[in-house]
């Protein structure tokens, strides 16, 4: 989730919430636990800037684990990956939870299917990227509170690109679309097919239209997991 800079003013203008509502978001306790400490001070306040309470923080399992049991959040917000660590093991028995295990929004550069599905088997009901805007976080936090399961759209399209059988491409952008699964850059892409950078662009962006794709980068992880599947 890109975090504002300063100058930048394209943040999501403050809700009109009534008092109610805040008071509501604050019984709401979250802990944020990312393995970057400027990543959870921007997340921490742009939360606390719309009226959402934040418990605590932690960089690894064994604090987040010591918080979740000090302070019992009804609210998780994971970054799947701290470091040689996986966030979803927090949600694996032993719990530290003594009542109802809290709603959990995962967050991470690329979520697979598989990731997913495993995380919804420990009760995860949220899952955003990390490339998402950040009015995509209050629209998973305004679903997990309703009760309600929230997938990104980049991550909806992405699913659903994979679960669809591929069109057949024209064979330059076939090319391109089995080099970009092998994880090649748009240079060595170029220099590989004896082509511009350029021209290599412009057949991504036709790949993206073609294959029903809203970003490149959502684009390049269902190249490499089709690449990884033939393997």
């Amino acid at each position: 989730m890109p975090l504002r800079r300063e100058g930048e003013t394209n943040r999501p203008s403050p809700e009109k919430t009534a008092p109610s509502q805040i008071r509501s978001r604050k019984d709401w306790g979250i802990l944020l636990v990312d393995d970057h400490a400027l990543v959870r001070f921007g997340l921490r306040e742009f939360l606390e800037l719309y009226g959402w309470h934040v418990l605590g923080e932690a960089a690894d399992l064994a604090t987040a684990r010591s918080l979740a049991a000090a302070h019992q959040p009804k609210i998780l917000l994971l970054d799947l990956s701290l470091g040689s660590e996986n966030s979803l093991d927090l949600l694996r028995p032993p719990a530290p939870w003594r009542g109802p295990p809290p709603r959990v929004i995962l967050f991470s550069m690329f979520l697979t299917a598989e990731t997913i599905d495993e995380a919804q088997a420990l009760g995860v009901t949220g899952f955003i990227t990390k490339s998402a805007p950040l009015e995509h976080l209050l629209a998973a936090l305004r679903a997990v509170t309703a009760g309600k399961t929230y997938l990104s759209p980049d991550i909806r399209s992405h699913l659903k690109a994979r679960q669809s059988p591929r069109k057949r491409l024209p064979p330059r952008e076939e090319e391109v679309f089995q080099l970009l699964g092998q994880g090649f850059r748009l240079t060595e892409i170029a220099d590989q097919l004896a082509l511009s950078v350029k021209t290599v662009d412009t057949y991504v962006g036709r790949l993206c239209r073609d294959l029903g794709f809203d970003s490149r980068k959502a684009l390049i992880r269902h190249a490499i997991e089709r690449h990884q599947k033939r393997f």
